[in-house]
């Protein structure tokens, strides 16, 4: 698979929102939203995956302050296990995107370990790696600079920022401009090239 081009693979974009920086510390997930890149680089608005997640924990004010996702919104939500085990079907046999990706495979690893399930073997890009192969003197790359960086503001039309169905869809749009820009400098991107 590392030798593939990278218009021949199908990739999951993912974002979650949290109630804290460390599932090991006790921060639960309270949002998870994922959209589909398909074979040829193209996004798949219809091929979505989204949940609001119940954490069975007070969700602090210092994570509300962020994400704007109370107890109140989460209360009737489904709890993580069954939302974890929908995601992971939907994610087989794709590689995962996502912004700062490390953080959000974190959570999601640990809670599959915790709750038994088999979420191991996956390729994951982070599209902060990605975006340095392009612009390697950028002050940040953060998800608000890069969306100004590559004029998505108006583009991404769906939530608000720090929620994760805004996110995800500005972190796929990023992944594309960039692969795009890349593609101008090497016209055989290879799987290996973004890892």
């Amino acid at each position: 698979m590392l030798d593939k081009s990278i218009y021949d693979l199908t990739y999951t974009v993912v974002d979650i929102e949290t109630t804290g920086m460390s599932p090991e510390k006790g921060a639960r997930i309270v949002e998870i939203a994922a959209v589909r890149i398909g074979e040829g680089l193209r996004l798949k608005k219809e091929d979505t995956f989204y949940s609001l997640i119940n954490p069975e924990v007070t969700i602090p004010y210092s994570a509300f302050r962020i994400h704007k996702i109370s107890n109140e919104l989460t209360k009737n939500a489904p709890t993580l296990e069954p939302v974890l085990k929908a995601f992971i079907e939907y994610a087989k046999d794709t590689v995962i995107v996502g912004q700062n990706i490390s953080f959000d495979y974190s959570f999601l690893s640990y809670y599959a370990n915790y709750y038994g399930l088999n979420f191991h073997n996956y390729y994951i890009i982070d599209t902060i790696k990605v975006v340095k192969k392009i612009a390697p003197k950028l002050k940040r790359y953060n998800l608000d600079s890069l969306i100004n960086y590559f004029g998505l503001w108006e583009i991404v039309d769906v939530g608000y920022r720090h929620r994760a169905d805004y996110d995800v869809m500005a972190t796929a749009l990023i992944f594309i401009r960039a692969i795009t820009i890349m593609e101008h400098h090497n016209d055989n991107i290879k799987l290996i090239d973004l890892l």
